[in-house]
């Protein structure tokens, strides 16, 4: 146990800059197997709700480490306040609050006293947080800081776009543009994003009816029947 507790120490405290470290990924998709959709909003939530995500790291596929440690904040305002309860899956502690950053931020880690390897899909572990305070679009979850340890010591990862952030979505489905009626130029919308997934450019949340990460056939089934509708249901 203590050699965990060194190596937690180091991972927290003493982590040392890479050429090229390996980029962090979040993805609230959920699906088993695991798999990085690289999905990032999700809808507003209020207390008593949940969020959950997975952390991937593809560029470390394959390589041998002993953890990883990743840091979570809420720039601007106080974790706690926010955050109820933080659960997980693949993480050393079920009770995700044993540690903090300096920063007084969650920390979360894997340690291990043997070398694990990363899987091929570069999944590192999901998290379950318990909403306490209203989160809405002025607010975004983001890694602040994470790094592993591995051959060549302890290492940086590149979390600088592992962030979720939160949508005020469209008051009912299909209403794109906001504008209160479902037609043709909500259609041009969905046609921009047709055949796209969580991670592409052209990718639109919105237009992904049913939330599973790809703009398909089945979201266009539920946007035909959301056509003509109006916010006053007439």
């Amino acid at each position: 146990m203590s050699r965990v507790l060194v190596i937690f120490g180091l991972l927290v405290f003493v982590t040392s800059a890479s050429a090229d470290p390996p980029r962090l990924y979040v993805d609230t998709l959920i699906e088993k197997p695991a798999y990085n959709n690289n999905l990032q909003e999700v809808t507003e939530k209020q207390p008593g709700e949940i969020i959950k995500f997975q952390i991937f790291a593809p560029d470390a596929a394959g390589q041998k480490s002993y953890g990883y440690v990743v840091e979570l904040a809420l720039p601007g305002k106080t974790f706690d306040s926010y955050i109820a309860d933080i659960n997980g899956i693949g993480w050393t502690e079920k009770n995700m609050r044993f540690a903090r950053a300096r920063s007084g931020n969650p920390t979360l880690a894997m340690l291990s006293l043997a070398t694990v390897t990363i899987p091929e899909n570069g999944y590192l572990g999901q998290i379950t947080l318990n909403v306490a305070h209203p989160l809405t679009s002025d607010v975004v979850i983001v890694i602040q800081t994470a790094a592993w340890a591995n051959a060549d010591g302890i290492q940086d990862l590149d979390a600088s776009g592992a962030a979720i952030s939160f949508m005020d979505f469209p008051p009912f489905p299909g209403d794109f543009d906001g504008d209160g009626i479902v037609n043709m130029a909500d259609f041009l919308f969905f046609v921009a994003a047709f055949n796209t997934r969580s991670g592409d450019a052209e990718y639109n949340v919105l237009m992904d009816m049913n939330r599973n990460g790809t703009v398909d056939m089945f979201d266009f089934l539920l946007f035909v029947a959301a056509f003509g509708g109006t916010s006053s249901g007439s």
